[in-house]
């Protein structure tokens, strides 16, 4: 697809407690973003382990994530750190960027957010069977890969496609990535792209990125497309205080 600049922004997991117009989405939205979650950020599997941000300042101590990329053996509450390595990271920052934009916080075209483009351009490689993919689809893959470890792809594989995918549209500029394995169309066919069935309209204040005065429009409230509550919870849960079901 020919991308133009500005017409999808999204943020790596290196950037979301870098780039200040990325953190003032996180700071200011993660709480209108996750309402229905008890304004907690949750990644990984309902049926097993998953990791659990109470805070945009717990997302920004965990960001970026480092070591080599596995899968979660336990459930984490505010973690700096995990055994699922750079993958957590990038499972946690693809998941702001999937529901950030179709909560209409980050730029994307009316009608399709950046969760709705196909993967594409995998054909010959142990990724093939992403190709027809969309985004989503593919955070759904990660994020059961992270809390289960059961996935038809390896983690280094979910991992190769999906650390770049949160910098395919850094700060609204096109890369290399976004033009050679991203779509609007399905690249197997199948018509028209799924559309997000959100509102993109921004219809409440926040703070402008930078500061001051301006406003920032933002979307209303949404139910988020991946959304968990662990039902193998670690003990660090149910000390937390989090009316987390389980306990």
């Amino acid at each position: 697809m020919n991308f133009s600049a500005g017409q999808f922004t999204t943020h790596g997991q290196s950037h979301w407690n870098i780039i200040p117009t990325a953190r003032n989405v996180l700071d200011d939205n993660l709480a209108v973003v996750y309402a229905s979650q008890g304004a907690r950020l949750v990644v990984g599997d309902t049926a097993n382990f998953e990791l659990l941000f109470s805070s945009p300042l717990a997302v920004e101590n965990y960001l970026p994530a480092l070591g080599n990329p596995g899968i979660l053996t336990t459930s984490l509450l505010d973690p700096t750190l995990s055994g699922s390595g750079v993958f957590g990271g990038d499972v946690v920052a693809l998941t702001l960027d999937v529901d950030s934009s179709a909560g209409g916080l980050l730029a994307h075209p009316a009608g399709i957010s950046f969760g709705d483009l196909y993967l594409t351009g995998y054909d010959g490689t142990s990724v093939a069977g992403l190709d027809g993919k969309t985004v989503s689809q593919l955070l759904a893959i990660d994020n059961r890969a992270l809390g289960d470890g059961i996935s038809d792809f390896s983690i280094d594989d979910l991992n190769l496609v999906s650390n770049p995918l949160g910098a395919a549209f850094t700060d609204g500029q096109i890369t290399n990535f976004s033009c050679d394995h991203l779509t609007s169309t399905n690249p197997n066919g199948g018509g028209n792209p799924i559309v997000t069935p959100r509102a993109v309209e921004p219809t409440s204040v926040g703070r402008a990125a930078g500061g001051g005065n301006a406003p920032l429009l933002v979307a209303p409230p949404f139910q988020p497309e991946i959304f968990h509550l662990n039902q193998n919870i670690a003990p660090e849960l149910c000390a937390s205080g989090l009316l987390v079901p389980g306990c």
